[in-house]
């Protein structure tokens, strides 16, 4: 008798554990605001280290690829080019060292040339470039 007791006393000691947890676990999810959705960056970066021709230095590529859809193309300024339209980009990199000074920097302008003043959703064209530094050690 008494097992049977303890085990009655056990069975509802594990369901009242169990619902305790699913409404914990309900309560915390409500709390939380929810996340904005991710949207895909029109850029990607992509870094590599190397050596450098210069000796005691390390060479830093930094890639970028930019999608050709993020652009805003305007009428081309110049009337003689009839039905052009132009998107232009300037990209910019600066490297910093572990004190946030300035180490090196760069400096690109892109220029692009279309027949139509909009792209299409899914075209996957892009730019894309590389900025390269000669790092000293430690920069």
């Amino acid at each position: 008798m008494k097992k049977m007791l303890r085990m009655k006393v056990f069975q509802a000691l594990v369901a009242t554990v169990a619902i305790l947890l699913c409404l914990s676990h309900g309560l915390s999810q409500q709390r939380r605001p929810t996340r904005p959705p991710q949207i895909a960056s029109p850029l990607t970066i992509t870094t590599f280290t190397g050596i450098s021709a210069e000796q005691g230095k390390t060479r830093l590529d930094v890639f970028y690829r930019l999608a050709r859809n993020f652009f805003v193309f305007v009428r081309h300024p110049e009337d003689r080019i009839a039905d052009a339209y132009l998107a232009t980009c300037e990209l910019s990199v600066e490297i910093l060292c572990r004190d946030r000074s300035s180490v090196a920097r760069d400096f690109q302008k892109h220029q692009i040339l279309s027949d139509t003043p909009t792209v299409e959703p899914d075209d996957t064209s892009s730019i894309s470039g590389m900025f390269s530094f000669d790092l000293s050690p430690g920069d």
